[in-house]
């Protein structure tokens, strides 16, 4: 099941009691949603913000029950208590056909990979230029004596 999105401060183990109720969960993975990690307040202290997650998978035991629950719960308040935060949220679930739960994992570890070649290659090109600015300083030195 896909989970377009995710409410703010709405973490993992949320998920898993709120909807481990309806069915039983394998796994579940959200991707982090890129932020600042921290902000200073006025008199100079760090304030460090909770992780939110962009969209997230969720893989139940059953085929039939993952079908069921997004079918019902699509678009759906997500409910709770009275001074819930999440109580007014929507939920935004869609069964994924003949998806693999490999293809997340091959997906995630390309784009790790992915990121280690673009910072090698900014490093190597950053370390270019760096080598002619100093050829060119050394060019100058000589032409000043």
């Amino acid at each position: 099941v896909y989970m377009r999105r995710i409410p703010p401060k709405m973490d993992v183990n949320k998920v898993k009691r709120l909807l481990g109720e309806l069915g039983a969960i394998n796994r579940i993975y959200f991707a982090k949603k890129e932020s600042k990690k921290s902000r200073k307040l006025e008199n100079g202290e760090l304030r460090y913000r909770k992780e939110e997650y962009s969209e997230g998978w969720i893989e139940f035991e059953s085929k039939k029950e993952a079908k069921k629950i997004a079918c019902s719960l699509n678009n759906t308040p997500i409910g709770g208590k009275r001074g819930d935060f999440h109580r007014e949220d929507l939920w935004n679930l869609k069964y994924l056909r003949h998806f693999k739960w490999e293809y997340l994992t091959e997906k995630i570890m390309y784009e790790k990979k992915l990121g280690k070649m673009n910072l090698k290659k900014g490093l190597q090109e950053d370390e270019e230029k760096a080598n002619i600015f100093l050829s060119l300083v050394n060019e100058e030195k000589m032409q000043k004596k």
